[in-house]
C-alpha cells in the first residue's frame, strides 16, 4: 500500500496563508496505476476535457473535484476519494455524497441558464451502494424541467459501473448575483 498526496491537501489555505500539510488524513491510497494517473496527474484529466473546479472554501474544502461539460448543458463532476471523504467506517460520507450531487446539479443548472446564479431549495438522495479510498466517482446530472424562476434536475453518482446515489432537487434562479459570481469593474 503506497500513500500519496491528495491532490488538493498538499496545501491547505489558512486565513490568507498557505501551510504545507504533513497530517495523515492528507493522503489517498494509490490503488491502481489509471486512477493513479488520473489524480495525480492533472494534465491526464485536461486531456480528457476535465479541468479542476474552483470555487468558493467549501468546494475547496471538501475537494478536489474535476468537471467537464456534457450533453445538453449538462455538467459532468468527478471526484477520487481521499481519506478526508471517509466516515469512521471507512466508506465515503454521505455527506461527502451529497455535497458532490449538490455541486454537480448546480452547476448544471447555472450552465443552462447562461451563468445566472442559484440556491438549491431541496436536495433528495438514496444511496444505494458504498465508495472507499480511491474510488473515482462521477456524477452525471440532466435538467428535467424549468420555469421563470425555478429548475428541477436529477443526478446519478456511479463508480464505474455501479450507481452509488441518485438526486433529485429544486434550485431557484435568484436576480441579484452573490458577490463572489457579481462582475468586477
Amino acid at each position: 500500500m503506497i500513500l500519496r498526496p491528495c491532490p488538493r491537501h498538499a496545501f491547505l489555505k489558512t486565513r490568507g496563508r498557505i501551510r504545507q500539510s504533513s497530517s495523515a488524513a492528507d493522503y489517498h491510497v494509490g490503488l491502481n496505476a489509471t486512477t493513479e494517473q488520473q489524480v495525480s496527474n492533472p494534465s491526464t484529466l485536461d486531456n480528457d476535457g476535465w479541468t479542476p473546479v474552483s470555487g468558493s472554501g467549501f468546494v475547496e474544502h471538501t475537494g478536489p473535484f474535476w468537471r467537464k461539460d456534457g450533453a445538453d448543458g449538462a455538467v459532468l463532476f468527478r471526484m477520487q476519494v481521499c481519506a478526508h471523504h471517509l466516515n469512521i467506517q471507512g466508506r465515503t460520507h454521505g455527506g461527502m455524497l451529497a455535497s458532490l450531487l449538490d455541486n454537480a446539479l448546480g452547476w448544471t443548472v447555472m450552465n443552462v441558464e447562461q451563468g445566472r446564479p442559484c440556491v438549491t431549495v431541496q436536495l433528495g438522495i438514496q444511496y444505494l451502494a458504498a465508495s472507499k479510498l480511491g474510488d473515482m466517482i462521477e456524477a452525471r446530472s440532466r435538467i428535467v424541467r424549468r420555469t421563470r424562476t425555478l429548475v428541477f434536475a436529477e443526478g446519478t453518482l456511479s463508480v464505474g459501473d455501479t450507481d452509488i446515489a441518485v438526486a433529485s432537487g429544486v434550485w431557484k434562479i435568484i436576480e441579484a448575483p452573490t458577490p463572489s459570481l457579481a462582475p468586477t469593474k
